[in-house]
């Protein structure tokens, strides 16, 4: 969280020595806040590959990365690093090779334009704030079999997704999809739900496997006025946590 918090309000300042022409043949490592807000054209439809590194802010706020972004790794398990790119409102769509294992907190809070994605498959976590406020992704997402919990805010007010799944075991942050609106459906597995991690999905209707699901907090579901059906509380509950359903 204190993470999360520190990339909200890093300074703004420009990036010290941004350069006017952009060539990414050859290069293996993007240190750390190396093109910081950048407002020159980096690139449509940006292919990084052979990447080993993407340091933390390399990219914060570069928005002359547009179309595209395509980051292949070479590393066994490549960090995408804190704030690597947040904010880069320009980037559309997201594609992945399966040596990206991490991505790490906020490191595409804010980038507005993403409309699709494919997580990699082999994806092991999600930081907090990871796609905070991507309001336009409109794509079902599936979280890869191996990560083990979803960060605090990860999703939050992605108000497009339309669809979640999630096969295996995991933990949902605080408010990880809080205020996903066009959520429908979700498909999990045995699962721990924090803090508001769904509150203010109106168009949840369906939970599939809810007996399967500990709620470690409140206001789990609170503001999701569209729940249908009958929800089986498991017997093992001694009690519901507070505002759980509160306003369905």
């Amino acid at each position: 969280m204190i993470a999360f918090i520190y990339a909200l309000i890093y300074f703004n300042a420009g990036a010290d020595n941004c350069p006017t022409s952009f060539d990414f043949t050859g290069i293996t490592e993007i240190g750390n806040e190396e093109y910081r807000n950048c407002e020159n054209s980096i690139g449509k439809n940006l292919v990084l590959s052979g990447i080993t590194k993407i340091g933390q802010f390399s990219f914060y706020k570069c928005i002359g990365i547009t179309g595209k972004l395509t980051i292949n790794s070479d590393a066994d398990a490549l960090h995408i690093e804190q704030s690597a790119f947040q904010g880069c409102t320009g980037i559309t769509e997201l594609a992945f090779n399966d040596k990206v294992r991490y991505i790490d907190s906020n490191a595409f809070n804010g980038c507005s334009g993403i409309v699709s994605m494919k997580l990699p498959t082999y994806l092991i976590e999600i930081g907090n704030g990871a796609f905070y406020q991507c309001s336009e992704i409109s794509c079902p997402i599936e979280i890869p079999f191996q990560v083990s919990k979803v960060g605090d805010f990860a999703f939050f007010n992605c108000s497009k997704i339309t669809s979640l799944r999630k096969d295996y075991s995991s933990e949902f942050g605080k408010y990880s999809f809080s205020y996903c609106s066009s959520i429908t459906k979700c498909e999990i597995g045995a699962i721990k739900l924090n803090d508001g991690a769904f509150s203010y999905c109106p168009n949840l209707c369906k939970f599939d496997n809810f007996n399967n699901c500990e709620i470690k907090g409140i206001g789990v579901f609170e503001g999701c006025i569209n729940f249908t059906g009958t929800i089986q509380i498991p017997s093992e509950w001694e009690t519901v946590p507070e505002y759980t359903f509160a306003f369905c």
